[in-house]
């Protein structure tokens, strides 16, 4: 099964940037309706969610903003600002993809825009710290190249589950008219994803798996497909249904169009599996900062921020294996 991974900031987090963009004085705030919900009649507003947000989520997500606010800084006095042109190949990115609309949905367009800035400032400021030579990056650009150059594409929803008879229950509800949403939350195994499971695939592709590649390749834009079986040799069957939302156009992208994009990638990858450099940067940036928080029932961002409280110490550990607590600020 193909992976795509996306950025995607938490709700909370999105809320409360929209609101420290916003202006906590309007009512109207990116991505939030006036109501949000109703319960038998009875509207919860946007004013009401914000506030229980505020007190439910505040501290970890003033936290998550202050922290975005350090890493635009660092890029700055490092001198590699995310530029227009990085931030368009980005969203460029989501949309070849397929999955600017649920970005879009998810964040507004004002806060993907932000996420988006935000990681790619982190790139940027990665490969400054490990530049990758470009003959490696080419290698990796024909390494993944199916992703760039191939024909057209369909994007799909794919509901995947170990038992048949769950998804012959999808497919009866699908069929009926429920939303693809509902139905792979109700249905969608978790063990093979957390949430929906949203992708390009090319049927011509011959690494696609037949019954699933004919399943892409019968079905139209809109349509619920038959169910089909996903068979391992020598393991147990899955089974799964998908749904084509709509379709890709062919690509043909060089090197040279996508270079940006495939150094963001190798950043990411070396800060996942050596975090260090980047980590110990931004931790000298955040107590090196000035912080001023004008809410009262947040003042406790600020040491917390800059000096988080150790992990907790595994019963039995020998002292000198114990990771020494970090400097906690001054009482004055």
């Amino acid at each position: 099964m193909i992976k795509k991974t996306a950025y995607v900031v938490p709700a909370a987090v999105c809320v409360l940037l929209a609101v420290a963009m916003s202006g906590c004085g309007k009512k109207e705030v990116a991505g939030v309706p006036g109501t949000v919900a109703t319960v038998n009649g009875d509207a919860i507003s946007n004013n009401d969610f914000i506030a229980q947000l505020t007190r439910d989520s505040g501290t970890k997500s003033l936290s998550t903003i202050i922290e975005q606010k350090i890493i635009l800084q660092w890029a700055k006095d490092e001198k590699v600002e995310p530029t227009d042109k990085q931030i368009e190949e980005q969203i460029n990115a989501l949309k070849r993809n397929g999955i600017y609309d649920d970005q879009v949905k998810t964040l507004g367009e004002d806060g993907l825009k932000q996420a988006i800035k935000v990681r790619q400032a982190t790139m940027n400021i990665e490969e400054k710290l490990k530049p990758t030579p470009d003959k490696t990056l080419e290698a990796l650009y024909n390494a993944n190249k199916t992703n760039y150059v191939h024909g057209p594409q369909k994007f799909v929803q794919i509901i995947v589950n170990a038992d048949s008879s769950k998804i012959d229950e999808a497919a009866a509800k699908l069929n009926a008219g429920a939303s693809i949403d509902e139905v792979s939350a109700e249905f969608m195994d978790k063990s093979f994803s957390q949430g929906p499971l949203k992708t390009p695939l090319d049927p011509s592709q011959p690494r696609l798996p037949k019954p699933l590649s004919e399943a892409v390749k019968n079905t139209a834009v809109g349509q619920v497909s038959k169910p089909f079986a996903l068979s391992q040799p020598g393991g147990a069957s899955t089974y799964g249904i998908l749904k084509v939302l709509k379709e890709l156009p062919k690509q043909d992208l060089k090197f040279a169009d996508v270079k940006d994009e495939v150094a963001g990638m190798v950043a990411m990858r070396n800060l996942q599996q050596d975090p260090q450099g980047f980590q110990s940067g931004l931790d000298e940036k955040k107590r090196a900062a000035k912080i001023d928080v004008n809410m009262d029932s947040l003042k406790s961002v600020i040491t917390d921020f800059k000096y988080p409280a150790p992990p907790p110490q595994m019963m039995g550990m020998p002292q000198g294996m114990r990771r020494a607590a970090p400097r906690r600020a001054p009482s004055k």
